[in-house]
């Protein structure tokens, strides 16, 4: 029989690669490289809360935004920059 033949050290080396490849194919599976890359988006947005120095912006894609660092009062139009189907944004300066 083949088996009799293998040693440990070839049996932990396949054991090794093997769980290296199921490792990987849950890696892609899990978290598609899309999560790692996605558009930036730069849009207009109302302020539908805030307190404590955040707020939570209503924006196009339907998505509310938490913004840190802002105090600007609910009703308040905003510019925020944000990755397209993620839920934090950050505010765009006024030039």
């Amino acid at each position: 029989m083949v088996l009799e033949t293998v040693s440990t050290k070839n049996l932990a080396i396949m054991f090794a690669l093997l769980a290296a490849g199921v490792g990987v194919f849950m890696a892609i599976a899990v978290f598609p490289a899309t999560n790692l890359i996605r558009e930036t988006v730069t849009a207009e947005g109302v302020v539908i809360s805030s307190s404590n120095g955040e707020c939570v912006v209503e924006t196009p894609d339907g998505i509310p935004k938490n913004v840190e660092n802002c105090d600007l009062p609910a009703g308040s139009n905003i510019t925020v920059r944000f990755q397209k189907g993620m839920y934090e944004a950050e505010i765009v300066p006024q030039t």
